[in-house]
């Protein structure tokens, strides 16, 4: 794939990460909290027992966190060159995305936390791989 297509798509494939994300995570809340809720808790298509509310709501922070990874991993996959800034410069942009939808909220510091995880992570793995090669 020739370099100026992988730089178009970087942004489109970040997009693609999150919605893929944020989709499996809605289809597994919603089997989820069919699963788990008791049939006289379920009401007008909701559960209202707290117990479970507590697990489902543990299960959303989980998975903004995995969108922030799978959006980092995505935007670093295609990018062809700058790996380190990219990943860092998806941070920042999904950083204030997330801070837009819920600044403060425990999805918002699940996000920037495992964002800000993996952007160290592959930084240090590429500063490794450059010691290697000296």
């Amino acid at each position: 794939m020739p370099t100026w297509l992988r730089w178009l798509l970087t942004v489109p494939s970040a997009c693609l990460a999150w919605v893929a994300t944020a989709f499996t995570g809605m289809v597994l809340h919603a089997h989820a909290e069919r699963a788990w809720c008791p049939a006289e808790d379920f009401i007008s298509g909701y559960c209202m027992n707290k117990a479970v509310q507590g697990r489902l709501d543990l299960l959303i922070t989980v998975f903004a966190g995995l969108s922030a990874v799978a959006v980092i991993g995505a935007a670093v996959a295609m990018a062809p060159a700058r790996k380190r800034a990219v990943a860092w410069c998806a941070l920042a942009v999904g950083g204030a995305f997330a801070a837009l939808l819920g600044f403060g909220s425990p999805e918002f510091h699940a996000a920037v936390s495992l964002g800000a995880l993996a952007c160290i992570g592959l930084s240090l793995r590429g500063r490794r791989r450059a010691v290697s090669r000296t």
